[in-house]
């Protein structure tokens, strides 16, 4: 992850080749897409952008549970998207 940064309930998770400098993933390897599908495979919905870094390079994926979340329900996601991270190598 290069970073980590929302307002409220609604946050997006930077996905990076190295986390020294923040250099993105090429486009080419839909990182957030396959992060997005592991997520979604494992229960969590999360939305992927792409072109975040350089208007054509970079990956994220963003978070936006409903308002009405309980905290447990908002631990049980960022721990799922954890899970998902370590398993997706980043």
């Amino acid at each position: 992850m290069g970073d980590v940064r929302g307002r409220g309930l609604l946050w997006g998770v930077e996905l990076v080749a190295e986390k020294e400098g923040r250099r993105p993933f090429p486009r080419r390897e839909r990182r957030a897409e396959a992060v997005a599908g592991r997520a979604l495979e494992a229960g969590l919905v999360t939305y992927p952008s792409g072109g975040c870094a350089t208007g054509t390079d970079g990956d994220a994926v963003m978070l936006a549970p409903p308002f009405v979340a309980a905290e447990a329900e908002l631990d049980e996601m960022t721990a799922t998207l954890a899970r998902v991270l370590t398993d997706s190598g980043l």
